[in-house]
């Protein structure tokens, strides 16, 4: 039978359809192809190929063979030393005594029967050993490396081998592999992390000339009235992605009071002290503890608060953008925002601000139900209601069994609103009707994120975008930085102080020291950008190593 070679050359991303290793057996090795039965039938599902005689091991495939050769009744060993009970897995050590029909690949695991231990176990921690590996998340140089918790001390064998690996998987996949670093432990939980970790590779957009299929936008929102920091990033992020940007704030979440404490009054501090009193005209203090949906803005008050409260300049802008409820004039000023931004780094986008909304499926919806749907697809608990009175409702519903009839309508009639972990599973389970990009922040709070794995796959086609941790704080007059996001409204009054050419320079630098996409090796850095009466600093806290 004339041999036939099936020579699989893997470049970057390539090296499976579902980011994972494929192993190969030959269809005669009994303990091999029990492997591939195990490999294949367990969570996540290797991909697996049956070798046939005659046939070779494509390039870059994991081979495993019996690591004992039997000649009837006596034993032929093809490996003589076995550091653990099931698997020799140190292929520098063993490839050149592996079997005809894997001499293609560099990739070998030896395996053997053994009464004691866990087979199973053993070749589940080999799979992901290799899997990190290809994926540039081990940190070490060797695959097994991982296993042992040692290097290697057969410098010549190893060198030998990997001139084998260049050949099998392309120089460029090998140089990134062996140039990546671990993601530290401390940072496995933020958003980034999530993403490189547990999203299939190719639904992770890591650069412009990746697909994102029949994706119509990307999409981010915010649970405050109006986040410029997470703005800008989605706007770069979506110009990345080459796609319309839609982007959502909740106007549902907290009262008009506690965004004029929390985010305002810090911004006008910028410019030197001032009270709470100093917003009356703008919101009379009977609305405060409304939602910011039904706090009408009236144009004429609004321009002439401005005017006492020292923001001149964009006094009238700000009354003609009124004659709404709160959280649309918000949106207004985020709008013009990105008007500004766009002409300075001379893009086009085109962007989509709208309020989100409990989609009218889901206000007879019972708690429960909520409930163990957003529990069952985060795979622990998150905060799925937030109430009037200061309740935080997770999805175990642990302390708050009496909600688990209600219905969503009649809680949100009483002033409830969405937690954030049903804010993320409605989010992501769009992704049913609309195709879409999502771009994941590389926040604290990145396991939330994990929610969005049942989409990622067929046939649904979700995708995402990491970005880096960016932040845009005021500077008080008294030099003292406040930890909460710039006002829009007061953030334009600054740029139309600046000036034309300073306003360029301080978007410029904004949009320079944004991350999007975010590579793997900025996992946890951290970028402040600190406004200021007379501009801006950049701040940058980088990763741990």
């Amino acid at each position: 039978m004339p041999r036939v070679r099936l020579i699989l050359h893997l470049s970057k991303g390539e090296y499976t359809m579902k980011g994972l290793p494929t192993f190969v057996a030959h269809s005669g090795d009994v303990l091999g192809m029990k492997c591939l039965d195990i490999l294949k039938s367990t969570r996540p599902k290797y991909p697996v190929l049956v070798i046939r005689d005659g046939e070779t091991a494509p390039a870059g495939t994991i081979a495993i063979y019996a690591g004992e050769a039997r000649n009837g009744n006596s034993v032929v060993y093809r490996n003589q030393q076995w550091p653990s009970r099931h698997l020799r897995v140190a292929a520098h050590r063993i490839y050149e005594t592996r079997p005809e029909w894997a001499e293609t690949t560099p990739f070998v695991v030896a395996v053997r029967d053994n009464n004691r231990g866990h087979l199973d176990r053993a070749l589940l921690y080999m799979a992901e050993m290799y899997t990190r590996w290809f994926r540039g998340e081990a940190g070490v140089r060797l695959p097994w490396e991982t296993w042992n918790g040692h290097p290697t001390t057969y410098q010549d064998l190893m060198e030998g081998w990997f001139d084998f690996v260049q050949d099998s998987i392309g120089r460029d996949q090998l140089d990134e592999i062996l140039s990546s670093r671990r993601i530290p432990d401390q940072y496995r939980d933020r958003g980034g992390a999530v993403v490189y970790q547990h999203f299939p590779r190719e639904r992770v957009l890591t650069n412009r000339d990746q697909s994102s299929g029949e994706a119509k936008y990307l999409s981010f929102g915010t649970s405050s009235l109006a986040s410029p920091h997470d703005f800008l990033q989605a706007m770069k992020a979506a110009i990345e992605a080459n796609l319309p940007l839609q982007f959502f704030t909740y106007g549902e979440a907290y009262d008009a009071g506690r965004h004029l404490r929390e985010r305002l009054l810090p911004s006008l501090k910028i410019f030197g002290p001032a009270e709470e009193s100093v917003m009356h005209g703008l919101v009379p203090p009977d609305m405060w503890s409304r939602k910011a949906l039904d706090v009408f803005m009236n144009p004429v008050e609004v321009s002439a608060s401005f005017y006492s409260m020292g923001l001149s300049k964009i006094a009238e802008t700000a009354g003609s953008e009124a004659g709404c409820n709160m959280a649309e004039w918000y949106r207004n000023a985020l709008r013009i925002l990105a008007d500004k931004v766009l002409q300075v780094v001379k893009s086009d986008l085109l962007i989509t601000l709208e309020e989100e909304t409990l989609p009218a499926q889901y206000a007879q919806l019972r708690v429960s139900a909520l409930a163990d749907m957003v529990h069952v697809a985060l795979g622990h608990s998150g905060n799925i209601l937030n109430g009037p009175s200061g309740e935080n409702v997770p999805s175990d519903l642990a302390g708050f069994s009496s909600l688990s009839g209600k219905t969503l309508g009649e809680l949100f009639s009483n002033g409830w609103w969405l937690g954030g972990a049903s804010i993320y599973y409605l989010w992501y389970k769009q992704s049913e009707v609309i195709p879409f990009v999502s771009m994941v922040n590389d926040g604290d709070w990145g396991k939330v994120n994990l929610m969005a794995r049942e989409w990622l796959k067929p046939p649904y086609e979700l995708y995402a975008m990491p970005v880096g941790y960016y932040r845009i704080y005021p500077r008080l007059h008294s030099g003292e930085l406040s930890h909460t996001a710039i006002d829009p409204w007061v953030f334009l009054e600054l740029m139309e102080r600046w000036g034309s050419a300073v306003t360029a320079s301080v978007i410029r630098r904004m949009w320079e020291s944004l991350e999007a996409p975010l590579k793997r090796h900025n996992i946890g850095k951290r970028t402040y950008i600190e406004v200021g009466e007379s501009g801006i600093s950049v701040r940058v806290v980088p990763p741990a190593q």
